[in-house]
């Protein structure tokens, strides 16, 4: 077993993990640490053992979605409806497609790993229009 941690695991997560499948399901090495002997370790992952760690963590994302807007007042939840929600920082490929999937509302990604630049640029750019 080797334990992979850093920047290492954020680069996995952000670069080359998925929630959903890829059409390319190639496998990539990573470098880490054996946690039985603490010596260094080349490990060969699948993307389908990267989706298996991510989704306990976006099953929660999405329960605590549902929460925090099983309490939106009406009118935000209106404008939540017609515009969506913004996916914001860094985030593994096809979080948004899950999650809007999930929450069967309009989920777009911001694009970028820095979510103070992605929060800043949400409110300059307007939402695109819903398909009526």
């Amino acid at each position: 077993m080797a334990l992979v941690v850093g920047m290492a695991a954020r680069e996995i997560r952000t670069a080359t993990g998925s929630v959903t499948r890829y059409a390319d399901e190639r496998q990539l090495m990573v470098y880490g640490k054996d946690v039985m002997t603490g010596l260094p370790k080349e490990v060969r992952l699948t993307r389908e053992e990267i989706r298996e760690v991510l989704r306990p963590d976006y099953g929660r994302l999405v329960d605590l979605a549902v929460v925090v807007l099983e309490g939106t007042p009406p009118e935000l939840a209106g404008d939540v409806l017609r515009d969506g929600l913004l996916l914001t920082g860094p985030h593994p490929w096809g979080a948004a497609q899950m999650l809007g999937e999930s929450l069967q509302l309009p989920v777009r990604s911001a694009g970028s790993s820095d979510p103070v630049l992605d929060g800043a640029r949400a409110f300059h750019e307007p939402p695109p229009k819903a398909a009526q």
